[in-house]
C-alpha cells in the first residue's frame, strides 16, 4: 500500500473551517490566523479521535513552524473527502491540485454545511437502505448526488410515526437533501414533483428521479401523507 498524508490547500482549508464555524462545531481556527497563512502551502491534516458526538472527528491541522498545530472538528463525512497526496517510488510526494480535488467532492466542489439530528433507530436500517440505494443506482434522486459517502434511505413515513422498512417507504436522497425533506423545506407531490422553500443550486429538476422498476418506486399514498402532515 502506498504512504501518504491527508492536506488540505489553503482555500479548501478557509471553506472547511468556515463549515466548522457555521455548523457549530467545538474546534475551529481562528479566520485571522488561517489569513496569515502561506498561499500554496498545503497543509497536514492528522486524524485525532472521535469526538463530542457519533461522526464527528476532531483532527489536528499543521499550520507551519511559526504558528504550530490547531484543532479542527468536522462530521466524519466531511473528513472523508479530504484528499491524500501519495509518495511515489523515489519517495517525492504528489499533491493533487486544487481542481482535482473539488472534481471528487460532493455537490460540484461547492461549500455545503451538515446538521447535526437525532432520528430512531431501526435495527435493520442496514438492509433496507442497501435495497434504496441500489432502486435509485446510488444517485439522490433530488440532486444527483452519486457519492455513497453521502447517501441515505430517507423515510417517507418515519419510523417514529409507524413507517415501515419497505422499499415503497424510501427515497435515495443526500444528507442536505433528507434533513431538508424531514424538516418540510423540500417537499415532493404525489407525482414526484418537487417543491422548495428555499434556494438551493445543485436542483436542476422538477420531479425527482424514479427507479427503473416501477415496483420500487416511492409510495403515493406515503407522499400524500408526508405533503399532508407538513402543510398542517
Amino acid at each position: 500500500m502506498k504512504r501518504g498524508i491527508k492536506f488540505l490547500p489553503k482555500r479548501l482549508l478557509i471553506e472547511f473551517n468556515n463549515a466548522a464555524k457555521r455548523e457549530k462545531r467545538n474546534q475551529y481556527i481562528e479566520p485571522s490566523i488561517l489569513a496569515s497563512c502561506p498561499d500554496g502551502y498545503n497543509f497536514p491534516i492528522e486524524y485525532l479521535m472521535i469526538h463530542n458526538v457519533v461522526d464527528e472527528v476532531r483532527t489536528r491541522v499543521y499550520l507551519g513552524p511559526e504558528i504550530g498545530f490547531a484543532l479542527l472538528d468536522m462530521s466524519m463525512d466531511r473528513f472523508s473527502t479530504i484528499p491524500i497526496a501519495v509518495y511515489d517510488q523515489n519517495g517525492d510526494i504528489k499533491f493533487p491540485t486544487e481542481s482535482e480535488i473539488r472534481k471528487k467532492m460532493p455537490y460540484n466542489g461547492k461549500e455545503w454545511i451538515e446538521t447535526k439530528y437525532k432520528k430512531v433507530y431501526r435495527g435493520n436500517q442496514k438492509a433496507f437502505r442497501k435495497k434504496v440505494l441500489a432502486a435509485y443506482e446510488n444517485q439522490c434522486a433530488v440532486c444527483g448526488q452519486s457519492n455513497p459517502i453521502f447517501l441515505r434511505a430517507a423515510h417517507i413515513k418515519d419510523a417514529a410515526k409507524g413507517g415501515e422498512e419497505v422499499i415503497e417507504n424510501g427515497i435515495c436522497l443526500c444528507t442536505n437533501h433528507e434533513i431538508a425533506f424531514d424538516r418540510g423545506d423540500l417537499k415532493i407531490c404525489e407525482d414526484g414533483t418537487i417543491l422548495l422553500n428555499y434556494e438551493d443550486s445543485s436542483i436542476n429538476r422538477e420531479k425527482i428521479r424514479l427507479p427503473i422498476q416501477q415496483k420500487e418506486w416511492p409510495s403515493k399514498e406515503l407522499l400524500k401523507w408526508k405533503f399532508d402532515k407538513i402543510k398542517n
